[in-house]
């Protein structure tokens, strides 16, 4: 039977925090280096809270490094966009994207896994800066 321990709850409680966001492994360890958290013990934990369904995990390949968390709620279902060049990580909730899975799921008999439906493109910030 796993028990809690004073690490697993900052590591809980962070991750809370920052429910409505994503959060970079390095953001993640940054935290933990804060409070003296082992990094085996961060990828230990991470691994049961996403096994368990308490944690949505992105492998993202951004430039920064390639997995990005999101703690379990009513918006960890929706599709995700990720700029590959600054690497930042958001969530949309599109009614347009709705139809889409939902016209993949009538017309072609496949059910998508939108916790993981990721779209990789530039962001606004990074489209315009190369359009100068």
């Amino acid at each position: 039977m796993a028990y809690t321990t004073k690490q697993r709850t900052l590591l809980s409680s962070f991750l809370v925090s920052h429910a409505h966001s994503h959060i970079s492994m390095r953001e993640i360890l940054d935290f933990a280096r804060e409070n003296t958290i082992g990094t085996a013990t961060v990828y230990r934990y991470l691994d049961k809270l996403v096994q368990d369904g308490q944690l949505c995990k992105y492998n993202i390949d951004a430039p920064d490094g390639g997995t990005c968390f999101q703690w379990r709620d009513a918006d960890c279902h929706l599709y995700h966009f990720v700029c590959t060049d600054c690497g930042k990580c958001f969530h949309v909730d599109c009614p347009q994207l709705k139809l889409v899975d939902e016209h993949i799921r009538e017309n072609h008999d496949f059910q998508l896994h939108l916790e993981k439906t990721v779209f990789r493109g530039h962001c606004a910030v990074c489209s315009e800066r190369g359009a100068k």
